[in-house]
């Protein structure tokens, strides 16, 4: 259920912010959220994989892959013309892939609502339909050959009620109620609020004010919205932020003591780099806490003699 309600909340996202791009009469830019929210809805698609482990038949997940594979391509083609040319727009069928993709999961809570109904096969016969034909209309297949079973009918036919009685239910029908079950169950999920999945949309931020990778970055742009809207390549995009990721994997420690001598247990990092300054060391933000130590150490020990 989170990863179809996951699903369902970015093709919400893009939708509405699709409204609200087309009915702005000035000419802006889409949001980077609505690029991001695509990006997410490709990665949720878990394309050349079998989604249906992870996604209900129920959803139509195999129709969703399909879809979401033709507007990675129209995707990756915007991507690569905004590398030359930044003012750039998604071509009309980009727009045209999403919003129907987008359509196609906004319609998943009234999914198989319609009863699977087959005329009786009294009629059927009437109208000239080989029984092996109406056996198949009913779901009476062979298991090996997968063909109808017509001698059933004709059972049914010589013996009204023998194969098809009051009880009878269409396969299909019963798959559908499954299904539908299963849709409603979603729906009700979603409505309790007790679903926990991350929304898409970043955090508000104005787009005008991203001028630079940093600010990109801080602003929770993904690469390829950031090389959108920054106009460069994506391949300088994703440097940076690997440069970046880099610097705060390096200083993902600067608070745990354990390691340090016991004078600079429980001191936090600021003040040990506020230390360092007074003696005359130059520290940066990047910098493991214990290097940072070790340097006020061999200060220390340099002052001492």
């Amino acid at each position: 259920m989170e990863k179809a309600t996951e699903i369902y909340q970015c093709c919400k996202l893009i939708n509405d912010r699709f409204e609200t791009w087309a009915k702005d009469p000035h000419d802006i830019p889409l949001p980077p959220d609505y690029y991001a929210a695509i990006e997410r809805l490709i990665d949720l698609s878990e394309l050349g994989r079998d989604i249906t482990t992870s996604l209900s038949k129920a959803f139509l997940p195999v129709r969703l892959q399909a879809g979401v594979q033709k507007l990675q391509g129209y995707l990756e083609d915007y991507v690569r013309q905004k590398n030359s040319r930044p003012n750039s727009n998604p071509s009309a069928d980009f727009f045209s892939q999403i919003n129907h993709v987008v359509e196609q999961v906004l319609a998943w809570p009234t999914l198989h609502m319609k009863r699977v109904t087959v005329d009786t096969v009294e009629n059927l016969h009437r109208a000239g339909i080989y029984p092996s034909q109406i056996a198949l209309m009913y779901g009476m297949i062979h298991e090996k050959s997968g063909e109808g079973r017509g001698d059933l009918i004709e059972q049914e036919l010589a013996n009204p009620g023998s194969v098809i009685t009051k009880d009878f239910v269409h396969p299909q029908e019963t798959l559908r109620q499954e299904q539908r079950k299963e849709i409603e169950d979603w729906v009700e999920h979603m409505a309790s609020g007790v679903s926990a999945v991350a929304n898409p949309e970043p955090a508000a931020f104005v787009l005008e004010d991203v001028k630079t990778l940093a600010q990109a970055k801080a602003a929770g742009l993904s690469v390829k919205s950031a090389a959108t809207h920054l106009g460069l390549p994506e391949v300088q995009v994703q440097s940076f932020y690997d440069n970046e990721d880099n610097l705060d994997d390096s200083c993902g420690n600067q608070e745990d003591d354990s390691e340090d001598p016991d004078w600079a247990k429980g001191v936090s990092f600021t003040n040990l780099c506020l230390k360092a300054r007074d003696l005359g060391i130059v520290t940066r933000k990047s910098m493991k806490r214990s290097t940072v130590v070790s340097k006020i150490e061999e200060a220390m020990a340099n002052a001492a003699n």
